[in-house]
């Protein structure tokens, strides 16, 4: 296996960040050492934390209908604000639509099929107002399941071992508290990059109930044959956030300053055999 890991801490600033007309500047490495908030003109700093990680070779299935290998491609997006730049960046946050987090997969050269097979959300419990997570299974859940679990297992042999001890690896976190929701899953065809799309949809109620370093993992089954597809599909990270209150899909993203090399993605390329 090759696990590719790829990382990127930045900072920018959001230029009415609460219009559907927002605006994005990106901030060079060391800014803060000579800079006020004057100078800015704007207290709204933020700096993000983001990285992706996951296989470059996965092994194609032979049949989308028995039970193949599934890969586990995982990511994690962090907010922070800086000394000295502090302000209230949770207050105005839409309350259903506050982050989004999408993975893209886009083919380069034809490659075969990348099927999402499932997705999860991570969270540490317990949490601020949560049981922890092993106290809410620990009476229905067998030990031998316990045992299983390995959160540095990348290929999953059986598709079923998805919903079963592979989620017992972390705290999965619930779509919904009681009443209140947490996150939810929803895929669609990126309009400029003409590819598949799957997005964590998470509520400003999760990020303050589990914190704002959001992880989650996205399970794939690649289709088809090289006979016919020998090229590269890239999964892509791209984290946005939501102030805009009239509009639950007007996000500020950060990375759409960023050049095609500058993005942070792992280029797939699935093979034949084991």
């Amino acid at each position: 296996m090759a696990i590719q890991t790829r990382r990127r801490v930045f900072d920018f600033k959001a230029l009415s960040y609460r219009e559907r007309e927002r605006k994005v500047e990106l901030l060079s490495h060391g800014w803060w050492s000579s800079t006020t908030k004057e100078q800015l003109k704007t207290p709204c700093v933020f700096r993000w934390y983001a990285s992706l990680q996951g296989e470059e070779r996965p092994t194609l299935a032979s049949d989308p209908s028995a039970k193949d290998v599934v890969y586990r491609y995982d990511w994690a997006f962090g907010i922070a604000v800086i000394e000295g730049f502090w302000w209230d960046w949770q207050e105005h946050l839409r309350d259903e639509s506050a982050i989004a987090v999408q993975i893209l997969l886009e083919p380069i050269d034809h490659p075969p099929e990348a099927l999402p097979v499932s997705a999860t959300l991570s969270g540490l419990s317990p949490s601020r107002n949560t049981r922890g997570f092993w106290e809410q299974v620990a009476a229905k859940v067998p030990r031998a399941a316990a045992d299983v679990a390995k959160a540095s297992e990348w290929v999953v042999p059986h598709v079923g071992m998805v919903s079963s001890p592979l989620l017992l690896a972390s705290s999965v976190l619930e779509s919904q508290s009681g009443e209140k929701k947490n996150w939810f899953l929803y895929q669609f065809l990126d309009e400029y990059k003409r590819c598949p799309c799957v997005e964590w949809r998470i509520t400003k109620n999760a990020l303050k109930e589990y914190g704002t370093l959001l992880r989650g993992s996205l399970f794939l089954l690649f289709s088809g044959s090289n006979e016919a597809s020998r090229g590269r599909l890239r999964v892509s990270l791209r984290p946005m956030i939501g102030y805009y209150p009239k509009d639950e899909i007007c996000y500020i993203a950060p990375s759409n300053e960023w050049g095609p090399d500058e993005q942070l993605f792992i280029d797939v390329e699935p093979r034949d055999g084991l």
